[in-house]
């Protein structure tokens, strides 16, 4: 009786630290300028467990257009290894798909991205000085990224680059707090067996 009222407790921890783990966290970054940039992108990505969504990227006086945006997705040792997966468009549209869907790229160095670009129909192009707003709909899965890096490619070369800092999933206070009816009845459990062998 008493390992079932363990396995339920335990049970129901796990139970809750997968829904706390499966719930929505945004990540609202400045991009930096490269060599030769100037000006930034404001980025915010949504990261729902292994899924990846880039809620809006906009030009705060660049001083080029974006023509691609890029995800490095990175594994624990901080390498940008990660393929993403899934069904995902992305443009400055408003549904956010006349840039078409994102591809993955293995450079020659072995470093995996996954990309939308525009650099087929420049008048779809971010605009740098700001006034359209690039979005992705659906989202991206990459199951093993630790944490992302988020980039907007410009004319010539120019870049603007942000990490995305994920921390490690810890339970909220509400969480731990849910779990204390389930520990009252069972420290009383324990308490009277041990009054019983007296």
């Amino acid at each position: 009786m008493l390992k079932g009222k363990f396995a339920a407790l335990f049970a129901g921890a796990g139970l809750m630290l997968l829904a706390h783990a499966a719930q929505a966290t945004s990540y609202s970054v400045t991009l930096s300028p490269g060599p030769g940039s100037s000006g930034t992108y404001a980025a915010t990505v949504t990261q729902t467990g292994s899924n990846w969504s880039i809620t809006s990227v906009t030009g705060t006086g660049a001083n080029s257009t974006g023509d691609a945006v890029r995800l490095y997705f990175l594994d624990g040792g901080g390498n940008a290894t990660i393929a993403g997966t899934g069904s995902s468009t992305g443009g400055t549209d408003v549904g956010g798909t006349n840039w078409g869907a994102f591809y993955n790229i293995l450079p020659g160095g072995g470093t995996v991205y996954s990309q939308w670009d525009t650099i087929a129909n420049q008048a779809n192009a971010l605009i740098g000085a700001g006034g359209n707003t690039f979005t992705e709909t659906g989202s991206i899965t990459a199951t093993g990224a630790s944490n992302a890096i988020i980039e907007v490619l410009g004319q010539n070369g120019l870049t603007w680059v942000s990490p995305l800092i994920v921390p490690p999933v810890i339970p909220e206070g509400s969480s731990l707090a849910m779990l204390l009816p389930g520990l009252v009845p069972l420290g009383m459990v324990l308490r009277r067996r041990r009054a019983s062998r007296k």
